[in-house]
């Protein structure tokens, strides 16, 4: 009788186990770059989709000393027979909830500020640029107090590749971010 218990239990826990399904979720960044003044031949242009799952690593750390949250995400991605390295850094200021805005001339100082900056395979460098871009924002939806809860919100932006006074091509960015606390 025991041999039948032992052997129902053990069964029992196997089956539990094997359909458990993990608990990891750590969040995700959706990222989209769409060329806006030149026609892109498909090398950067795209949506690109960060999570721990596919192996991009996604964070974000408040600073305390400069109180400002930085969120950063980096993958890399096959895409035209390529394989395309991105990272990138949000930033708002101060830390939490709210509209942090991109500022729209030099010398703009929002109370609620933002910045991005996209590095495309360590060498193409996605930068805002008060000159030549068009302002943009992100909306922080929550902000996080306690371990395991979520930072969450959307961003969009326009980036340039050249911030010298010539011309560059320029960049719509969009996406949202949903990122598990840790620490």
């Amino acid at each position: 009788m025991k041999k039948i218990i032992a052997w129902a239990v053990c069964h029992f826990m196997l089956f539990s186990f094997a359909n458990a399904q993990p608990s990891l979720d750590m969040g995700k960044v959706v990222l989209s770059i769409q060329p806006v003044n030149f026609p892109d031949a498909g090398a950067i242009e795209g949506n690109y989709v960060f999570t721990m799952d596919n192996g991009s690593p996604i964070s974000f750390e408040k600073v305390s000393d400069g109180d400002y949250t930085d969120i950063t995400f980096t993958g890399s991605f096959e895409k035209n027979n390529k394989t395309t390295d991105i990272t990138g850094t949000i930033r708002i200021a101060p830390s939490g909830e709210g509209t942090f805005i991109f500022p729209r001339k030099i010398g703009d100082n929002p109370p609620q500020k933002a910045n991005l900056s996209i590095t495309i395979n360590g060498d193409l460098g996605l930068m805002y640029d008060e000159e030549k871009t068009s302002g943009g924002q992100v909306i922080v939806t929550h902000y996080p107090t306690s371990v395991g809860d979520f930072l969450t919100g959307t961003f969009t932006t326009t980036l340039t590749d050249n911030i010298l006074p010539k011309a560059g091509h320029l960049y719509k960015i969009s996406g949202s971010f949903k990122i598990k606390k840790i620490e």
